[in-house]
């Protein structure tokens, strides 16, 4: 398979189509299992849906002449295609979700990490888990606003009806202390520190 655009653009067309066939058929199983996991609440319907309409985005992008350059690779391109299109189908299902593309990406990040970590780090990232679902109230929740929900200190103390960011501030520095000391105990009780 072509991995260069450049290449890719000096074939005449009955070699681009081949070459274009061959690209679609070397990457769809890759990209369906790549997007199945990342987005494993989409129907196996949809990510075939998300490939082809991503590999048709593609060959219309250089037969238009939108796409003159690629910085990545033909591979890069077409995931960075798709991962959008799953966004927008995201969206179009579920509106009041507010999804958004920095939100697919910030999870891809973090399943990346998941996935590169060796077992030890799994346990140790696991038994911080299990720590932060076991916390009482109000830690718990200002955590889950502060860490996952990424919620600004102002907007955690006027829901949890704080005086001021600083109080919320206050009481997110000393729920994490909590965090760290549970975790340091339960991590060695694990042998994992």
């Amino acid at each position: 398979m072509i991995q260069s655009l450049t290449k890719l653009r000096t074939l005449g067309k009955a070699a681009f189509n081949s070459e274009f066939t061959q690209i679609y058929d070397e990457l769809r199983p890759a990209f369906i299992a790549y997007f199945g996991n990342r987005y494993s609440f989409l129907r196996a319907e949809d990510i075939a849906d998300i490939y082809n309409d991503s590999l048709l985005a593609f060959y219309q992008n250089i037969e238009n002449g939108k796409l003159a350059t690629l910085t990545c690779s033909i591979k890069s391109y077409i995931y960075t295609i798709g991962r959008n299109k799953a966004v927008d189908l995201i969206r179009s299902q579920h509106p009041e979700a507010h999804v958004s593309a920095d939100t697919i990406e910030m999870f891809d990040r973090v399943n990346a990490i998941w996935e590169d970590a060796n077992e030890t780090e799994r346990e140790k990232q696991n038994a911080v888990r299990h720590i932060v679902n076991k916390l009482v109230e109000p830690c718990r929740t200002i955590l889950n606003l502060f860490y996952y929900e990424m919620e600004s200190m102002k907007a955690i103390a006027k829901q949890m009806k704080y005086a001021s960011a600083d109080v919320a501030k206050t009481k997110k520095n000393q729920c994490m202390t909590k965090v760290r000391n549970v975790a340091k105990d339960y991590m060695q009780t694990l042998g994992l520190i």
